[in-house]
């Protein structure tokens, strides 16, 4: 039999080409390479905004809520002292109660105190810690004990001027510098929050800037595929069909091409070149014809089954290839709920007001107690000055007595003028009554009558002098005594006004405090929800390239099995 001359092939014309595996197996690792870097990227800016919530979490916040619950309770102890300060010096059980409740409250500060002491930051915070609050607390204690005893002895005004001094200076100390330190927490973890809110950006435009490549990328790979192996593996087959058909006429394409494609058709080249061949040696050799009659028949058979296995392998690159279009529009939509998610955490926001609510309620409930206190304060102040006023009326009224006492004493002497002067005339009519003789002796009864009675007058009003001139001191003193009581009781009201502004001023660094808890859990919040949403778009993205990798590998074994069935078809043909 005549042998057949093989055509030149396309990669012997052009030389080596790259094949479909490697371009497929390029582009897609191109794009799990992109994924991976992305990925990386993606888990160090999570592992950034990770430590500054964990700074949030760990420090920042739970120092600023102490500092604020152990301002609070430093409250609650001179809200309490203020109590036990206007408390009826004759209620017992009322003291003991307060005892009771001033003790709890001490206790509390105590105990929050020594959480607090754990969380201090020891390059800043330990140090000033040490300098203010370990200094100023326990000489404040000691000041409050010696409020309480003065005050259960019943040194009012000591009690009083302890409290107002040492106390209340020890007092303003240690809520300045609780505050200080909120404030210190509060910087800390807005500048926390600022770092993981930048972080977050940036991460975001990243990985929107992957997908869009990613998405461009796989749109480039999926209009590649259709275009250079959907498309010339449609005309191929037509082509086959046709020769197929017997149609001798038909061109069989991509013939230049250097890759599996190209060798397919060179393939089917081969099969229409043979099938002429077989014609003219039919026409020749009119005695081999049925020996040639056998060859068409098995090349027909052989046609027929390479027909079928190469129409199953294009319908696998086909849907291969359509798989790859539903995987460039899986990361589309992963892009979409990448968008949708930035959208839920501008809504977070709305949320984030749960997590403050117990120190919300906290600073409201001491806000109505220091209300309550200044109401107390202020009907106080209204009886001292209503004390003072009758005292000035008390005092006016014994100094008109002091008045009556010196007018009656002055009647007094009066009267014992008026006794010595009667008794000088009695004396005078009994010596008158005695140069008269018996004519005058009548006279000189009543004369010494006159007299004996102006010496009992004169007694008697030297006895009544002397008790007036008693009342006069005793009137004297009580004039005294109500000046100094009049005195101390306007004292007592400026104290009492004094505490009313002091309550004030608690009132106000209480609602600053829950105002600042407040803002600092906001910002907590919406850092941990932006956390969750970068980690499922980045876990989408990382399934969606694991997708289209299994694509591209489904798609590069189909078309080495395509290949390997065009080899095996060419042997057959050879054998023949």
């Amino acid at each position: 039999m005549q042998q057949i001359p093989r055509p030149q092939s396309g990669r012997e014309r052009r030389g080596l080409s790259p094949s479909l595996g490697t371009k497929l197996s390029s582009g897609f690792a191109l794009l799990t390479i992109l994924s991976m870097a992305m990925g990386v990227l993606a888990l160090d800016r999570m592992s950034a905004m990770n430590i500054a919530a964990a700074h949030i979490r760990d420090d920042s916040l739970p120092s600023e809520l102490l500092a604020g619950k152990l301002a609070l309770d430093l409250q609650d102890v001179r809200r309490w002292e203020a109590r036990y300060m206007v408390t009826n010096a004759f209620d017992k059980t009322e003291r003991k109660d307060l005892k009771v409740k001033l003790a709890a409250a001490v206790d509390a500060v105590d105990r929050v105190r020594r959480r607090y002491d754990g969380l201090l930051d020891p390059n800043t915070q330990r140090k000033r810690y040490t300098t203010v609050f370990d200094r100023v607390w326990p000489a404040y204690r000691d000041d409050l004990q010696n409020t309480v005893k003065l005050q259960d002895d019943g040194q009012v005004f000591p009690a009083l001027l302890n409290y107002k001094t040492k106390s209340d200076a020890d007092f303003e100390t240690l809520i300045d510098f609780m505050q200080s330190d909120i404030n210190y927490n509060q910087t800390g973890g807005l500048a926390a929050g600022d770092v993981s809110r930048n972080v977050y950006h940036a991460t975001w435009w990243m990985i929107v800037a992957g997908i869009v490549v990613s998405f461009c990328l796989s749109l480039t790979t999926a209009f590649g595929l259709i275009r250079h192996i959907s498309g010339p593996i449609r005309t191929m087959t037509t082509a086959m069909r046709r020769l197929a058909g017997r149609d001798m006429n038909a061109t069989v394409p991509s013939l230049e091409r250097g890759d599996e494609i190209g060798r397919m058709a060179e393939a089917v080249q081969v099969f229409k070149d043979n099938m002429l061949a077989a014609d003219r040696l039919l026409a020749e050799q009119a005695a081999e014809r049925e020996a040639r009659q056998q060859r068409s028949l098995r090349l027909e058979t052989l046609v027929g089954v390479f027909e079928q296995r190469i129409g199953s392998t294009v319908s696998v690159l086909t849907s291969s290839s359509v798989e790859m279009e539903s995987t460039a529009r899986s990361m589309t939509d992963t892009a979409v709920v990448t968008d949708r998610q930035a959208t839920q955490v501008a809504r977070a926001a709305e949320d984030s007001s749960l997590g403050v609510q117990t120190v919300a309620a906290a600073s409201e409930q001491l806000a109505s107690s220091i209300t309550e206190i200044n109401r107390q304060v202020s009907a106080s102040s209204i009886l001292t000055n209503k004390v003072v006023d009758s005292v000035r009326k008390t005092d006016d009224t014994v100094r008109a007595l002091a008045e009556s006492a010196g007018r009656i004493g002055q009647v007094v002497g009066l009267i014992n003028t008026i006794a010595s002067q009667t008794n000088l005339l009695a004396l005078n009519a009994t010596i008158e009554a005695a140069r008269a003789g018996d004519a005058g002796r009548g006279f000189a009864v009543v004369a010494s009558e006159v007299r004996s009675l102006a010496h009992q007058t004169a007694r008697a009003t030297d006895e009544i002098g002397g008790q007036i001139a008693q009342v006069q001191q005793a009137t004297n003193r009580a004039v005294q005594a109500m000046t100094e009581i009049a005195a101390m009781i306007e004292e007592v009201s400026a104290v009492t006004i004094s505490i009313a502004a002091a309550v004030e001023q608690q009132g106000a660094a209480t609602a600053e405090i829950a105002r600042n808890v407040q803002q600092t859990a906001v910002s907590t919040r919406i850092v941990t929800t932006n956390i969750a949403g970068v980690s499922r778009a980045v876990n989408d993205t990382g399934g969606t390239a694991r997708q289209v990798l299994g694509a591209a590998g489904n798609l590069s074994r189909q078309a080495g099995h395509l290949s390997s069935e065009v080899d095996s078809f060419i042997s057959q043909v050879r054998l023949c």
